[in-house]
């Protein structure tokens, strides 16, 4: 294994809180108050969902994605 960057993935702007889980990664965007849903395997944004004005957090478990705001 090489601690290396393999490639970018463009999420919402101001990423802040990225959680793995449910076969996705999950990135909470502050500035757009989105949580984007990335598919590993396709490499890509599958989804953006508008949760708040903000996001803080974002965290996966028990068949659910939990946010926190501010």
């Amino acid at each position: 294994m090489r601690n290396e960057v393999a490639g970018t993935i463009s999420v919402g702007r101001a990423p802040a809180s990225i959680a793995v889980g449910d076969g996705a990664v999950w990135v909470a965007n502050r500035a757009d108050g989105t949580i984007s849903r990335i598919d590993p395997k396709q490499g890509k944004v599958v989804s953006t969902i508008k949760v708040a004005k903000s996001v803080d957090g974002v965290a996966v478990g028990e068949g659910a994605v939990w946010v926190s705001v501010p």
